[in-house]
């Protein structure tokens, strides 16, 4: 089986991106691991209201940092990772 090519130019992304750019406030969680995949998800703050928007981890760390964006890791995604941090 095959490998699906990259999603480069996946217009949904794209428009994450953006909504990014616009917005007063920018998140991104690493929420969980699972089977050596990790789940990330934007939080934003725009206009007074709250989003919440599942994007892919590779994405969401280059979308994030070109947006600025503040970035978080659950705790215990940094456990299952043998990630330490000294508290």
């Amino acid at each position: 089986e095959r490998c699906p090519g990259p999603v480069f130019d996946d217009p949904s992304l794209r428009g994450i991106g953006r909504f990014l750019s616009l917005a007063d406030s920018v998140s991104l969680i690493i929420e969980r691991f699972d089977e050596d995949v990790f789940y990330t998800k934007f939080l934003i703050a725009w206009r007074g209201e709250s989003y919440q928007i599942d994007c892919p981890c590779a994405w969401a760390l280059a979308l994030g940092v070109r947006a600025g964006a503040r970035i978080f890791a659950e705790e215990t995604v940094l456990h299952q990772t043998g990630i330490s941090v000294a508290t």
